[in-house]
């Protein structure tokens, strides 16, 4: 800074007024809301997207159910160790959302993740690859999304409901 610039000093005796006074004012509203109700504080919401499928191993080609079984099982030990190390400020811990590819099924695999959700760790949501071999029909994609979400609601307890609503969202 060039202290002999008189640009500067001017610019120094107009701020002059307020950079005096702004000490005591930041103390006096310090003060003024500490003594008001505490202030709301913000909801922030922090979504993590983790595409983790248990038969995908980069290629085509799908791995078996035992390998499958035991990835899900190592990444039930990795949601229930983030689960306990990340929590938010009412103490809930960290959660993940499975997608769980509907023409995968495997009642043993899905009982796994449903146990996630259970134990509020996680919740399983549908997703569903289609029209990758050949094109899909709408009666179709209707029919496999409804099975599926009917099994994960029924057979896994899966899936919310809103309020009353005989059929899960």
């Amino acid at each position: 800074m060039d202290y002999k610039n008189p640009s500067f000093l001017t610019k120094l005796r107009w701020s002059s007024g307020w950079l005096s006074s702004y000490p005591s004012w930041r103390i006096r509203r310090m003060i003024s809301r500490a003594s008001e109700a505490a202030p709301a504080r913000p909801d922030i919401i922090l979504i993590v997207a983790n595409h983790f499928e248990p038969a995908w191993n980069g290629s085509r080609v799908a791995l078996d159910e035992r390998d499958q079984i035991s990835r899900v099982r190592d990444w039930r030990v990795k949601a229930r160790r983030i689960g306990a190390l990340i929590r938010d400020f009412d103490d809930v811990p960290f959660k993940h959302t499975n997608f769980y590819p509907a023409e995968q099924y495997s009642y043993e695999l899905l009982g796994m993740l449903a146990g996630l959700q259970t134990e509020g760790l996680g919740e399983v949501e549908i997703h569903l690859h289609h029209g990758v071999d050949r094109p899909d029909t709408a009666e179709n994609l209707r029919r496999s999304l409804v099975d599926f979400r009917d099994r994960l609601a029924g057979e896994h307890k899966c899936l919310s409901r809103m309020m009353a609503a005989p059929t899960p969202m």
